[in-house]
Formats: C-alpha cells, sequence, structure tokens
C-alpha cells in the first residue's frame, strides 16, 4: 500500500489500525548506541516507544534499522520532542515507556518537519496524531551526538549516531 502524494489524513493507516504487521522485537534501550560515519542511509521503520525525557519532556522515539551494510548491530533512533503522549485515550505517566504511542505535536516541530518530508501533500493543520505506517523504505540522515545533555563534550568511546532527519521516500 502506498500513501504517498495523498491529501486526506484519514486515509493515512496507522500502526494502532494493525494492517501491517511488524515483528516484535526489542526496543534498543538508554545503553543502546551506534556509531556510523554521518551521512544518508537508507532505512525500515521497525517501532516508535513514548517516554518522558529527564521526567519532565514528553518524547518519541522512532527506531530503523538500517538496510545499508553498516555491520551487525544496525538499529537507529530518532528523537522527538511531543507536546502530550496518550495510548488508547489514557495520558501516559511519568516514568512509563509504551510501544506506539499517541501524541499530540505542533506544525513547526521537527517530527512534523520529518513527516512532512514523507507526506507533503498534508497539510499542518491535518497532521498526524500517531506514527502512520511507513510501509517502504526512507531515507535518513544521521549525526553524531558529540555532546552530553549538560553541553559537555563526550569522549570518543562515548559517542553515538541517531538520526538527524528523515528526508524522504527511497526511489
Amino acid at each position: 500500500m502506498r500513501v504517498r502524494g495523498t491529501t486526506d489524513m484519514d486515509s493515512l493507516p496507522n500502526q494502532q489500525q494493525g494492517n501491517v504487521v511488524r515483528p516484535s522485537f526489542a526496543f534498543p534501550d538508554s545503553e543502546h548506541h551506534i556509531q556510523i560515519p554521518d551521512g544518508p542511509y537508507s532505512a525500515e521503520y521497525v517501532g516508535a516507544e513514548g517516554f518522558y525525557y529527564l521526567g519532565t519532556s514528553p518524547r518519541v522515539a522512532l527506531c530503523f534499522r538500517i538496510l545499508d551494510n553498516v555491520g551487525p548491530e544496525s538499529l537507529i533512533l530518532a528523537y522527538y520532542k511531543v507536546a502530550r503522549l496518550t495510548k488508547n485515550g489514557d495520558v501516559v505517566r511519568r516514568g512509563q515507556r509504551i510501544r506506539d504511542p499517541d501524541f499530540q505535536i505542533g506544525w513547526r516541530s521537527r517530527l512534523a518537519r520529518d513527516l512532512g518530508a514523507l507526506f507533503s501533500d498534508v497539510s499542518p493543520s491535518n497532521l498526524p496524531t500517531s506514527i502512520p505506517i511507513l510501509d517502504r523504505a526512507v531515507q535518513i540522515r544521521t549525526a553524531t551526538v558529540s555532546k552530553d545533555p549538560d553541553g559537555n563534550k563526550r569522549p570518543d568511546a562515548f559517542r553515538s549516531s541517531k538520526v538527524d532527519c528523515i528526508t524522504g521516500w527511497v526511489e
């Protein structure tokens, strides 16, 4: 099913509709890191998790599997701030981690920018409230995290790569 070029948000299938079966996997925890050169990669979407960063800021982490040959560990995460996290209508409490969350985002957010790169015909007033099904490979750009949350430089061994942005579909 291709959803590229759609204009109606109701036609975007979401993860909760259950029309795509994804194999279960162990979602990477906070100790997971991957070190790959910065640049563009082809990747497939594997899942999403909602949580509170430092117990205060709601976030959504999207997990991708890099399809280019980067070594045995190919899971990489993209982190996004969201305004609110819910699951089946219930507000997610601090300390909970949930799979495939519902969320509320602003049209100027990084997540809106990245979803806009995939679904360019969607109006900002019709932003999705869950991760749409990404049923084919996407193009991502990676970046290396070289500083910790306090702004201190990390030693080389503790640097890790993350998804900097989603740039579009793989053609």
